[in-house]
């Protein structure tokens, strides 16, 4: 017999957890990319009560961030295929876009095995991208970019072309492996630190988030286009570390509960005995357990 009634806490706790396995087992997508390190492995945050803040009321525009950048496409490799590759070349500059990405979906393996002509094939792809973003918008011009990117992932502006398309699209593709490569081919850069430090506030990992904040600070201080996007993931980390610096965390096997006001250790003790109970049987009924702690978040 528990010493008091706490059921209007642990009632939604339980649901939450349940949404939790829930999505795991059948929600979450499959690119979502498996933590870098199991030397510690971060939490996932649940809000289990109170929805999370509203966002700051001047979200960037996409035209803001988006850098988008050329690659020089007037030299072309010595193969027995440079008047093919010439001929697209022409057709992108002429803007015909849908004759050009036939012609480059076409091209003969032979062309693509060859280690010189590659990484001109992906600058192709890229310039291509390029110009069907000025026409047709984000959703045409990614396709061009992930071909580029799948031909020459160490090229940093194909790469980074391929993040701001992400980013634009709001596409989870846009992830931690991602980053860091991004941020490893491009170091001066400043758009991929902030977009790590816009996603690691999301995972509340806000002492990575304020790391890589602050190098995007310094990097984007003579990068006008980016200031808004600054300013709109400065105030998430702001107000997240703000939250969290008044809550309270009582930590069990699977979760940690975080909670504000005034520590009773009694119930909450309580609520993880409970919280481990469900979370054996609602996991063992769905066959599939969480690969990380954890973290709920009751706000008073």
């Amino acid at each position: 017999m528990y010493r008091r009634n706490i059921t209007h806490i642990l009632t939604p706790l339980g649901l939450a957890l349940a949404l939790i396995i829930g999505y795991h087992l059948f929600l979450k997508p499959s690119f979502v990319a498996p933590p870098a390190s199991t030397e510690s492995k971060p939490a996932e945050t649940v809000e289990a009560v109170a929805p999370p803040p509203p966002p700051p009321s001047s979200e960037p525009r996409e035209e803001e961030v988006k850098q988008v950048r050329a690659l020089d496409q007037t030299v072309v490799p010595d193969t027995p295929h440079e008047a093919l590759l010439e001929a697209i070349r022409d057709e992108i500059e002429k803007r015909n876009l849908s004759l050009a990405e036939t012609k480059l979906r076409e091209l003969p393996a032979a062309v693509l095995s060859n280690g010189k002509v590659k990484p001109f094939v992906a600058i192709l792809w890229n310039n291509l991208g390029l110009q069907q973003e000025r026409l047709a918008g984000t959703p045409v011009s990614v396709k061009a970019f992930k071909k580029a990117a799948a031909l020459d992932d160490s090229n940093p502006v194909i790469i980074l072309n391929l993040a701001h398309a992400y980013w634009e699209q709001r596409d989870r593709a846009l992830n931690r492996d991602l980053l860091t490569k991004l941020i490893r081919l491009a170091p001066d850069e400043p758009f991929p630190h902030l977009a790590m430090a816009d996603l690691l506030q999301e995972q509340n990992q806000l002492a990575e988030a304020a790391k890589h904040l602050a190098q995007a600070t310094d990097r984007a201080r003579q990068d006008p286009a980016l200031q808004s996007y600054l300013a709109s993931v400065t105030a998430k980390v702001r107000r997240t570390e703000s939250v969290e610096a008044n809550m309270t965390a009582r930590s069990s096997t699977h979760f940690m509960v975080k909670f504000d006001g005034a520590e009773d250790r009694g119930t909450w003790t309580t609520v993880l005995e409970i919280l481990e109970e469900a979370y054996r049987e609602i996991g063992q009924k769905f066959g599939h357990f969480p690969s990380k702690p954890i973290v709920v978040a009751r706000m008073g």
